[in-house]
């Protein structure tokens, strides 16, 4: 009888939080370019005349489009290995 009981609870308890996980928000996709040698005005959005990068334009006219980022080091290595980790050359 004890084991009904329980087996009933859990049951129930769930049911319940499963109810919460399906309406949970959709977490938003993130897209990063991280290009060497690419500055800021030359990709076609951001104003570049001569260039055409159709498929980047329709990514930025349907999300956010960041116009300021400082990089953690002058060179390509770790100034990557700075965007993956979050952390600096600094000691």
């Amino acid at each position: 009888m004890k084991f009904k009981k329980s087996l009933i609870t859990t049951l129930v308890g769930m049911s319940l939080l499963g109810g919460n996980i399906a309406l949970a928000e959709e977490q938003p996709n993130l897209v990063i370019f991280y290009v060497d040698d690419l500055g800021y005005g030359d990709l076609a959005n951001y104003g570049h005349p001569i260039l055409k990068t159709p498929n980047i334009d329709k990514l930025a006219a349907a999300g956010i489009k960041y116009t300021q980022y400082y990089s953690p080091a002058p060179l390509c290595s770790p100034s990557r290995a700075g965007m993956l980790t979050g952390r600096t050359d600094e000691v």
